[in-house]
Order: structure tokens, then C-alpha cells, then sequence
């Protein structure tokens, strides 16, 4: 009876609620069949393992950026929420990474369903983002970009007092998961009211801004609880955004990766594949600055209200543009594929918002598609274990959960555990540098220092400082990479951490042991003799 005097006095809200589930099985199937197929296929030891190891430190009570190097506390803290059901173990991990994709994937194509009709075809556009997801322990990223456009579309479609507060209240909250998510957004969503009031409403702009601004200020307010309740963290977020900007203003902003434009690569020396996959990777830092200048133009030029179809195009533009500058912060492919989302929405909203045929919009769906199981298809975990050799992965256990993994990879890790078990001692520390964070968990240890990650130069104070904490936590040994980062010889270790190095070298002696990469040595304490740190 309820639902026929629903269908009566509201007739569209039946269709919205069933286009809402309709979204949230596509969503739903794609982040599962994702997680079924490769959720138990590779491991990253670093990148992955930082987020791993930060996420178990968590639910033992430290807290992100004041106890341990990080990301933003978020992530962690929603790692630690689905720890309660499905443990702290690296499988664990990936499940909580899945509900957060499916979740993204749901404010993608809830966005992109204002100007995709048919189901099916709003399913491929869903798997199109799903490719693009690489790798996994970034979903953070394209996930609350997506979710950015879904609620700038809604402010665009009814700029109410109460969208003004629910989108700073997402810009706030996508801070408390990145600080990148936080500047991004909160450029994109300013500019966003002051133009929708500029054009539409130019005298609600005093009365929506300061909504807007108490939003963001309230979302972001985990970080202010975390300020006022834990000690010092106050002071160590403090000096994570001086060294941040530092770093920028040092040209370190990220490990410099140069942009693989389509005209640096020697054609003639690489096979067919790889230089057509190299091609269109370059190709895209071309098209995409072109793509959001045309779409700036329609938004300028247009006549049609921003309520109807062209609210997604300006939507994900306003989103989008600022996205930009991820991909050309460093031309690593991570960087390329991580933030492709909200661009990927502007792309497909274009080319459904215009009235072109029917099969020219399937062509350019199924370019689009082939060219993402091209690029970043073959990346993913699944493919690369359907197409390794027999023999090439194995099935291991990490830390209780069975895992394939490469061979040389479980060489390594049984080398460790074999220097772990045999030279280590329960009472001492050991230390991996400059950046195998995930051997952590996997031999149940705790990092004897703060940073997970020697990659950016840090100060000759708190290096002394580190120096100190080596000696007090009895750490003897150390497994030292010695790694050009970016291809870089400045952030080599010795280069990066000099005073580090010079500590290593005076007071540690290098053993012969096996199942080490070659730019890799255990070092071992001396018992006399050594240096005392400045």
C-alpha cells in the first residue's frame, strides 16, 4: 500500500530509488568480480606494505603522521574499521580497498547516469573506470575524485543552501584521506559556487560561501579531534605540511618521473606493442589539457541551463581540471592511471551529452574500452599471472593468508625470515632501507624508526636523531638498498641521508648471506670501535 500511494503522490521517486539499486549491484559486481578474480594475486612490498603496516600500527593504537611516516589518516583509520571483521592480514587489507572502489564506482555511475540511459552501456562505462583503478592500494584516489563530481553535478542541479554545506562537508572529509583531495576539491568546488552564482544566483553568494566554508571545516574536523585529543600531533602535522612544502619548493614534490610525451621514445628500438602502448600514453597528456579547454568553452558559451544535461559536463570539469596536475607531477605510470577517473567521466559525459548516432557513441565506448584493457589492463595482477610462465608465482603465505606471488619475490621474503630468525634477536630491531615497509607485518616487527620511507632528504638534526634511536632500540641490523629513485642518483640513499650513510659505513660491516637483490646488503653492528653520532 505504501509503495502504490509513493508511486501516486511521488512518481519519480520509485524510478530514483530503482535506478540507485541498479547502480549499486553494477558497483557492486564490478568491485567484486575485481576482488575475486586478483584479490589474492601479488604483493607490492612497498607502497602496499606502507599502507599494510600503517594500517596494523593503527588498530594497535598509534596514530598516523605523529607515531608512524603516512598518508593522510583516513585511509588507515577505514583500514582499521573493516579490521574488526576481517582481520589485520593483507587480504584484510584489499577487502576494505574493495568496499571503498565500490563505493566509488556507485558516485561515478550515479554521476554518469544523468546522460547514460541504457544499463549496459552504463555497466561498460563502470568497467572502464574499474580498469582504470591501478593500482589497488590507491583506489583512495580515483574513488573520492568520482565522488567529488557526483556532488559538484548535484550542487549544479540544485545550488540549495544545504548541497553548499554537504559539498564542503565532502571536501572537508576528502581531506581527512589526502590533503591533495583537500586542496584539489576545495579549489574545484570554490570556483564552482562562485561561478554557478555568478551566473545563476549572484546574490545568494553571501549567504552560500560561508555554508560552504562551515562544511568543509566540519568534515575536515577528525583531523582537529586528533589535534586536541593526542599529544603532539598538533605539532606533527605541523611540520608534515612545512616539510611538504619544502619538498615542493626543493623540486621534490615527487619522485621525478619525466612526462612520457609520444615524440621522447626511440620507436625504432622497441617492439610494435610497446611502442603503440607508449604512444598512447603520451598521447593522453596531450589530449586531456585539450579536452578540458573545449569543455571550458561549452561551459562559457552555452545557453543550455547547467540543470539539465550539461550539469555532469561542467561538473566534471570543474572536478577534473584541477586533477590535472596529478599526472603531470610525475609521469610515472601510477601517476597516470590513479587519477584518470574524473577525466575518464568528462570524456564519457561529452560524448553522451551531444546528439550523435548511436554508433558512433558505441565506437567510441569501445575504443575507449579497448584502449583501457590495453594500456591498463595488462598491468593489473590477473593478467600478468594468466600470462606469466608456468611456475612463475607461487602460492605463499604472507602472514597467514596464501597469496600468489612471483617466485624471486618469495626467494626474498624467505631470505629475510631466514635473517630474521637467525641473526636477529627477539629484543633487537631491524631495519629496512629505503623502503620495504611490508616485510614489517610480514615478519610481525615493528619499524625501530618513524620514517617507512628514505626516499626525501630529511634535516642532519633529525637524522642524528635517528642515529640516536638505532643505538637505544638495539637495532644491529640493517638491510640497505642503496636505489636511484626515479633513475635519480641524488635520491640515492648515501645522497639523500648522508648522515645516515656515514653511520651505517663507520659503525656496521656488510655480511654474505643469500636471497638478496644485488643493489641490496645485510649490515652488521660492530661491536667496537664505532663513531658516536654528532
Amino acid at each position: 500500500m505504501v509503495n502504490i500511494h509513493r508511486t501516486i503522490l511521488f512518481p519519480g521517486v520509485q524510478r530514483v530509488d530503482q535506478d540507485v539499486l541498479k547502480v549499486i549491484l553494477i558497483s557492486l559486481g564490478l568491485a567484486g568480480l575485481n576482488f575475486l578474480l586478483q584479490g589474492n594475486i601479488g604483493i607490492t612490498i612497498g607502497t602496499e606494505g606502507w599502507l599494510w603496516y600503517g594500517t596494523i600500527q593503527t588498530a594497535s593504537g598509534s596514530v598516523p603522521i605523529h607515531d608512524f611516516q603516512s598518508y593522510d589518516p583516513g585511509r588507515y583509520y577505514w583500514g582499521v574499521l573493516w579490521s574488526y571483521l576481517f582481520g589485520n592480514g593483507i587480504i584484510a587489507l584489499r577487502i576494505s580497498s574493495g568496499i571503498f572502489q565500490f563505493l566509488g564506482l556507485t558516485f561515478g555511475l550515479l554521476a554518469l547516469r544523468r546522460v547514460i540511459r541504457p544499463w549496459w552501456i552504463l555497466a561498460i562505462a563502470g568497467l572502464v573506470l574499474a580498469i582504470w583503478m591501478y593500482p589497488r592500494h590507491k583506489y583512495f584516489e580515483p574513488c573520492i575524485a568520482m565522488a567529488a563530481i557526483f556532488f559538484a553535478v548535484r550542487l549544479i542541479e540544485s545550488p540549495s543552501h544545504k548541497r553548499h554545506f554537504l559539498s564542503g562537508l565532502f571536501v572537508g572529509l576528502a581531506g581527512f584521506f589526502g590533503i591533495n583531495h583537500l586542496l584539489y576539491n576545495f579549489l574545484s568546488f570554490l570556483l564552482l559556487i562562485l561561478f554557478v552564482s555568478f551566473k545563476d544566483h549572484e546574490g545568494e553568494l553571501k549567504n552560500r560561501l560561508p555554508l560552504y566554508l562551515a562544511g568543509v571545516v566540519t568534515g575536515y574536523s577528525p583531523i582537529f579531534v586528533l589535534m586536541i585529543i593526542v599529544p603532539g600531533f598538533l605539532h606533527s602535522f605541523i611540520e608534515r605540511l612545512l616539510y611538504i612544502f619544502t619538498l615542493f619548493r626543493s623540486g621534490y614534490g615527487n619522485i621525478p618521473a619525466p612526462i612520457p610525451w609520444p615524440w621522447v621514445h626511440d620507436y625504432l628500438q622497441i617492439s610494435l606493442l610497446q611502442g603503440i602502448r607508449r604512444f598512447a600514453t603520451g598521447s593522453f597528456y596531450i589530449f586531456l589539457p585539450l579536452l578540458y579547454v573545449c569543455l571550458a568553452g561549452n561551459i562559457l558559451l552555452s545557453k543550455v541551463p547547467w540543470s539539465q544535461r550539461k550539469g555532469l559536463l561542467a561538473a566534471a570539469t570543474f572536478i577534473g581540471v584541477m586533477y590535472l596536475h596529478y599526472p603531470f607531477s610525475c609521469g610515472d605510470f601510477p601517476h597516470f592511471t590513479q587519477l584518470m577517473a574524473p577525466h575518464l567521466i568528462a570524456l564519457l559525459s561529452l560524448v553522451f551529452v551531444f546528439r550523435i548516432s548511436a554508433v558512433v557513441r558505441g565506437s567510441i565506448l569501445l575504443f575507449i574500452l579497448v584502449i583501457s584493457l590495453f594500456l591498463v589492463g595488462t598491468a593489473h595482477p590477473f593478467y600478468k599471472k594468466l600470462t606469466a610462465p608456468d611456475g612463475a608465482f607461487v602460492n605463499y603465505d604472507i602472514a597467514g593468508d596464501r597469496v600468489w606471488i612471483r617466485g624471486y619475490k618469495a626467494r626474498l621474503i624467505d631470505a629475510v625470515k631466514q635473517i630474521d630468525s637467525q641473526a636477529v634477536q627477539a629484543a633487537e630491531g631491524l631495519l629496512f632501507v629505503p623502503g620495504w615497509a611490508g616485510l614489517y607485518p610480514i615478519l610481525q616487527r615493528e619499524a625501530p624508526l618513524r620514517n617507512l620511507y628514505f626516499i626525501f632528504p630529511e634535516s642532519d638534526e633529525i637524522q642524528y636523531k635517528m642515529v640516536r634511536q638505532l643505538q637505544d632500540r638495539k637495532v644491529d641490523r640493517v638491510i640497505l638498498g642503496d636505489v636511484p629513485f626515479g633513475g635519480l642518483d641524488k635520491l640515492r640513499f648515501r645522497n639523500s641521508y648522508r648522515v645516515l650513510w656515514q653511520h651505517f659505513a663507520d659503525n656496521f660491516e656488510p655480511v654474505d648471506v643469500e636471497g638478496l637483490p644485488g643493489n641490496h646488503r645485510l649490515l652488521k653492528r660492530k661491536q667496537a670501535g664505532g663513531r658516536s653520532p654528532g
